[in-house]
């Protein structure tokens, strides 16, 4: 379908674009102008602000749909009032029960019959420690999302780095190398103790104990491991589930 799930032609007027910022530097005579948004992204962005966030049918919905409406999730900068928000907190019950995992939400605080608790937005105070549930509620955030919040929420200079790498570069394309991920492992071995050197990136922890495992076979030449039922060690295999004895 030509222009999906976005539009084939973005509005004929869209709003004017932000201020440019110049970046230029004195060893390199070419400068390059970087916007924070262009004139085709401020269209987009216009567009599906104002497609209406409703609770329509969702049978009713095309997959056209079911993008847009989604997108429209994604640009809202205004706040929600109580029956959208009620919606969208029953479509991400229904579609993490139904896509994602049912059993996670028996066990997790934030669902229950009296009150389910939608992340939203952070809060406004650069580098803070809070974030707003999609009803307005304040939680204080003491998991720091398994570390990755440790200078806090939206901290100025990281949002900043972002943004500018954003509009250099989003990800690169696995082929070439990438400079970041050199720098990175560099400044990491900087840090770490002792003659620790090389570093491996991994997605998950999952990835990281499966290399902990491969690493510990080409060292040791042993195969077996002690692992704990029912314990935690990531999505591995030496976390193996609870099952109940069979009376059989």
């Amino acid at each position: 379908v030509q222009g999906w799930p976005f539009p084939s032609q973005p509005p004929k007027k869209p709003p004017p674009p932000p201020p440019q910022y110049t970046m230029s530097s004195p060893q390199d005579p070419t400068s390059s102008v970087l916007t924070s948004e262009t004139e085709t992204q401020s269209a987009y962005r216009a567009e599906y602000s104002r497609y209406k966030l409703d609770t329509m049918n969702v049978n009713e919905r095309t997959l056209d749909d079911e993008f847009r409406h989604i997108l429209s999730i994604v640009h809202r900068q205004e706040p929600l009032n109580k029956q959208q928000a009620n919606f969208i907190t029953w479509e991400v019950v229904e579609y993490w029960k139904d896509n994602i995992n049912p059993g996670f939400l028996e066990y997790r605080k934030s669902v229950s019959d009296e009150h389910t608790a939608i992340e939203w937005r952070d809060g406004t105070d650069g580098g803070g420690s809070k974030f707003y549930g999609i009803k307005g509620k304040a939680y204080i955030d003491c998991l720091g999302g398994y570390g990755i919040y440790n200078v806090g929420h939206r901290h100025p200079v990281v949002i900043s780095a972002v943004r500018a790498q954003l509009r250099k570069q989003a990800l690169h394309s696995q082929e070439l190398l990438d400079p970041l991920r050199a720098y990175c492992a560099h400044l990491l071995a900087k840090i770490a103790p002792g003659d620790l050197k090389y570093a491996f990136f991994g997605n998950s922890g999952t990835e990281a104990v499966e290399a902990c495992i491969k690493m510990t076979i080409l060292a040791t030449k042993r195969h077996h491991f002690v692992a704990l039922v029912g314990g935690f060690h990531g999505k591995v295999q030496l976390n193996p589930p609870h099952i109940e004895p069979s009376s059989h």
